[in-house]
């Protein structure tokens, strides 16, 4: 794809580190994970060294895989739609996506299918998932857009009231760290982490990127 053939293209993976990190190391015992939107399994191989993954993209870059089992990395791939997971309900402890989810044309759709799949009390984690405030306007994804990619842009209170329609309960939607680069080049996206950060009323103005947790119930309330 010409996209990811431009410079800083894979920038936006290196600028999750620490949420990544996080993410990984408060995992405990061993889980049955689905990734969805898992690319070229580069995610979907890490977890794989302690728990049971599946990895799910409509992409073939999936295909990648052999890669990993040559330094005995395995995990499950599916190249399918998110929209319709080809799963028994309850199948997975946790669902893991990485800036994927918004590329849904039907969130509602997601939000469904991923709580019907998910186990009781298991949750989902999503990392760096683009969202709009209240009152911010933005034409993004657009570049993107040209070469076929489906970019949505949801609002914040679409995430929350989508997921929590779908029945999940705890959710919690927060910043992403984003630690760019110390370069002159990427001082204003510095500066606009930093003001998000110590003015929040500033995030109903901006689209910026959010992680979203949620949990499904051992009981329904």
């Amino acid at each position: 794809n010409p996209y990811f053939q431009t410079e800083g293209a894979f920038l936006n993976i290196s600028l999750g580190e620490k949420d990544y990190n996080r993410f990984i190391n408060q995992l405990k015992g061993s889980l049955k994970i689905l990734e969805i939107g898992a690319d070229s399994g580069w995610s979907a191989a890490n977890l794989a060294q302690k728990h049971q993954v599946t990895a799910l993209d409509i992409n073939d870059h999936l295909f990648l895989r052999d890669f990993w089992l040559q330094k005995g990395r395995y995990f499950e791939a599916i190249q399918t739609d998110m929209h319709e997971l080809p799963f028994q309900k309850e199948s997975f402890d946790l669902i893991f996506a990485s800036a994927a989810i918004h590329h849904s044309s039907d969130l509602k759709k997601v939000a469904g299918e991923i709580f019907r799949v998910l186990k009781k009390g298991g949750s989902f984690m999503f990392l760096r998932e683009p969202m709009r405030g209240k009152w911010a306007r933005s034409d993004f994804g657009r570049k993107q857009k040209t070469l076929g990619v489906s970019e949505n842009l949801y609002s914040k209170e679409e995430w929350q009231a989508i997921f929590q329609k779908a029945g999940f309960r705890h959710l919690k939607i927060k910043l992403s760290y984003l630690e760019y680069p110390r370069h002159r080049k990427y001082f204003l996206r510095r500066a606009k982490k930093n003001l998000l950060k110590s003015l929040p009323i500033l995030q109903d103005l901006t689209v910026s990127d959010y992680n979203f947790t949620g949990k499904k119930l051992k009981k329904e309330v």
